[in-house]
Parts: structure tokens; C-alpha cells; sequence
């Protein structure tokens, strides 16, 4: 069962006994947690009723305990254990033998990282209740997946807002939620949400030091373009989520030189690579400032690059460097 299913089944089915949530993001499980309790305590019994522990803080017979304990009020008692992964195989088996014959006055959840899936944990809860994966998304699935949180909140993200919004934070999910919401506010009674408006929101991070790299490559300044890169890494940014970041940038370069080399205006430019206006105009100068041999030659050394992070041993930050730099020092059109 994936999250879609997971909401849908708390909207028209009544929660089975046990769950188990498997996720490698804490913001994914940390609502899918919040949205059953409000769906199995009533709202006055939440305080006393919905409980969540740490496997390495409480022993498997304690949690046990708990959920054979009488719920106050009336209501069903909600225990969700973090991590039973870290069990040793007698506390896992005391656990699977209580999804035998669970306390139909009770629900417990068991969260655990996606490859960490004890078997025998996932076979229990399999028969008895429900298996729930929580994917989180990549920079390729980041954009859709706000846009429909925006839904959610009763506005229209579109598509270059989105793209945008992504750009800025990068596939930070916390982060991507708390921005969309001030841009919820910032549009007041408006239902759509636009680039412009992500623009002038959302603070300004990683792609304003992509755009400083590319800017400082295409005036061939590699100091300045290689400052900007380790900026980057400083900040965090994984060296593969670099690439991706450098690689869409390059891409973008190589679509409106081609634009303009078409004749095309720049809002049938920025229609046809789907990104907002003031990209391309922002990103024009830069564009005329490389060949298209070598926008090809760095698209073909990123492609490469990617393949070789993937499956090798190959330093990150130096490969990332030597591309920077190349693209810093060629001669241009």
C-alpha cells in the first residue's frame, strides 16, 4: 500500500489493528502518524490516547503492556514504536506474536526505514493489518508532489512555480511545505500561485548560486564559478544533486541559445523549455556566452560524470570541479 492508498483507506475503511509504516523520510511518517491519530482518537483523548516511543528507549513487552492497558475516555489506545528494526529477534518475535491476537481497543504502528524491513515484523503485520510504503520524492518528482500539497491547501501551483519552487529549496520536503504554505498567505484569496510569486517569496539559496556559477563560467571567471560551486557543497547540497542542479542549468543554456538562434522570442523561449520568463532572460546573456560544442561537450561530460558516481569510486567534488572549470576556461562562440 503506498500513501494515496494508505489516506483514501483512513477516509473510507475503519483502522485495523496494526501498521506497519515504511519510509526513509521522518516527514512522511510523521504525518501519516498525525493524520491516524485524528483519525482514531476522538480530539479530547488525544493528550492521554496516542502515544509514540522509541524502540531503543522501551522493550517490546512494555509496548505490549500498553496496548493491553483499558484506554481512557472510551476511546482506542494508539501506540506507534520508531525503529523495531533495532530489536533483537526475541522482542521482534513477542511483538509478531501479538499481531496474532492484537487488543481490538488498541492500533499500533511500527516504523522503520524502507531497506531496514524486519521480515519477520513485515510478515506479522502483513496477515494482521496493513503495510504502508511512504516514497519520498527525487528533484524529478519534487515538483508534482508540491503541487498537489498545494491542492490540498486550495491552490493552483503551476508548473514553472513549481519547477521553481524546487530549484530554490531543492527536494527538501519540510522545507518545500513550510515555503508553500507562506506562499499560500503571501496569495490571500488568489487560487493560483505563479513563478513570480515564488520568486518573490522564497528566499533566495541554492539557485541563485547556481545562476552566480554559470554567470561567472560564461564570463570566464573559473575562481569565481568554482567559489560558487563550493558554496554549494558548504550548504549541504549532495555532490549527485550538484550535477542534476548543473546539468538542468546547462540544458536550459543549450535550449535558449538554440531559441534565439531560431528567432524565438524570449516568452516562446521560456513556453517551450517550460520554465518562467525571467529565467530565460536572466539566463540569455550567459546562453551567447558558450558554443554549442561545448554546451554538447559538458552535457556529454555531466551524462558521463553521472554514470561513473553511480558506479564507481570516483572523487565527487573533484570531478564536479574539473567540469566547472572547463566550462569556465573554453574560448565561447
Amino acid at each position: 500500500m503506498n500513501a494515496f492508498q494508505f489516506y483514501r483507506h483512513l477516509k473510507e475503511s475503519t483502522p485495523v489493528p496494526v501498521y506497519l509504516f515504511k519510509s526513509d523520510s521522518d516527514f512522511l511518517v510523521d504525518e501519516a502518524w498525525r493524520r491516524l491519530v485524528r483519525s482514531v482518537v476522538p480530539e479530547g483523548a488525544r493528550r492521554f490516547n496516542g502515544e509514540r516511543l522509541d524502540a531503543s528507549q522501551v522493550s517490546a513487552a512494555q509496548v505490549v503492556e500498553r496496548l493491553r492497558t483499558l484506554a481512557m475516555f472510551g476511546s482506542k489506545r494508539l501506540v506507534m514504536v520508531d525503529r523495531p528494526d533495532q530489536w533483537n529477534k526475541a522482542q521482534q518475535e513477542a511483538v509478531a506474536a501479538y499481531t496474532s491476537r492484537p487488543n481490538p481497543r488498541a492500533c499500533l504502528v511500527l516504523a522503520v526505514p524502507l531497506k531496514k524491513t524486519p521480515k519477520i515484523l513485515e510478515t506479522a503485520v502483513g496477515a494482521a493489518g496493513l503495510v504502508v510504503e511512504f516514497s519520498a520524492p527525487g528533484e524529478k518528482q519534487a515538483p508534482r508532489w508540491i503541487q498537489q500539497r498545494a491542492q490540498a491547501l486550495g491552490k493552483v501551483l503551476t508548473a514553472p512555480a513549481a519547477e521553481l519552487l524546487v530549484q530554490k529549496v531543492g527536494p527538501d520536503l519540510p522545507a518545500l511545505q513550510a515555503e508553500l504554505e507562506k506562499l499560500a498567505l503571501y496569495a490571500g484569496e488568489r487560487t493560483e500561485i505563479d513563478a513570480e510569486d515564488v520568486d518573490r517569496v522564497v528566499g533566495q539559496n541554492r539557485s541563485v548560486t547556481v545562476f552566480e556559477m554559470v554567470r561567472a563560467a560564461g564570463s570566464r571567471k573559473p575562481r569565481e564559478a568554482l567559489l560558487a560551486l563550493h558554496r554549494l557543497l558548504e550548504e549541504g547540497e549532495p555532490p549527485l544533486a550538484v550535477l542534476a542542479i548543473l546539468a538542468r542549468e546547462v540544458r536550459i543554456l543549450w535550449g535558449i541559445k538554440d531559441g534565439l538562434g531560431l528567432g524565438l522570442a524570449p516568452q516562446e523561449i521560456a513556453q517551450r523549455l517550460q520554465v518562467p520568463l525571467f529565467v530565460v532572460s536572466r539566463q540569455q546573456r550567459s546562453s551567447e556566452s558558450f558554443s554549442d560544442d561545448e554546451l554538447a561537450d559538458v552535457h556529454r561530460r555531466l551524462q558521463d560524470l553521472d554514470y561513473a558516481l553511480k558506479s564507481s569510486q570516483v572523487d565527487p567534488v573533484k570531478a564536479l570541479e574539473s567540469i566547472v572549470y572547463r566550462l569556465s576556461t573554453k574560448k565561447g562562440p
